[in-house]
């Protein structure tokens, strides 16, 4: 999905836990901050979500987070280690995009998950199970020998416009 599919910009926030090192939090989350696609983003380890999942439930609710991801593991986990009365204190009804990929996504995962969460007033639509390719991102991007400079604004319109080294502008 795209930065447009996931309408991510100036008025979204993300809240993720995922690996830093892993593609998903790396390119998905960090990377997707800093060169603006989201607004806010906050971090948590994935040892705080493992020992406590509400952490992250907590969170999105405090901050009123638009977006998250997560692979289907921990969607399971959240129904398993929340309780009812925990879930009635989080207002989720801000999220547009709850993005479960990075391994294969269960049907019963989904429904346990939607149906324990729709109290918080998390919308099933806004549940958007995805597949990542971090393995064709690699392949492409392994073993390039040469520099290719594009044209920034015109990769902001979704188009690829290289450019001269001398009329490069630095980011």
């Amino acid at each position: 999905a795209s930065t447009k599919d996931l309408r991510l910009g100036w008025g979204t926030t993300a809240v993720s836990w995922l690996p830093h090192h892993q593609s998903a939090g790396l390119i998905g989350v960090i990377m997707s901050t800093l060169f603006g696609s989201s607004a806010n983003t906050y971090l948590l380890s994935p040892q705080g979500f493992a020992q406590r999942p509400a952490l992250w439930f907590e969170l999105m609710a405090e901050v009123g987070a638009t977006h998250t991801a997560a692979p289907d593991f921990s969607f399971d986990l959240a129904v398993r280690r929340t309780t009812p009365e925990m879930r009635k204190r989080w207002d989720l009804s801000s999220l547009r995009h709850v993005v479960s990929a990075g391994e294969p996504v269960r049907l019963e995962t989904v429904r346990s998950f939607l149906e324990a969460f729709a109290g918080c007033g998390l919308r099933p639509e806004a549940f958007s199970p995805a597949y990542t390719v971090a393995e064709h991102t690699l392949t492409v991007a392994f073993g390039g020998k040469v520099a290719l400079r594009l044209d920034r604004d015109s990769l902001g319109q979704g188009r690829v416009v290289p450019v001269e080294e001398e009329t490069c502008r630095p980011v």
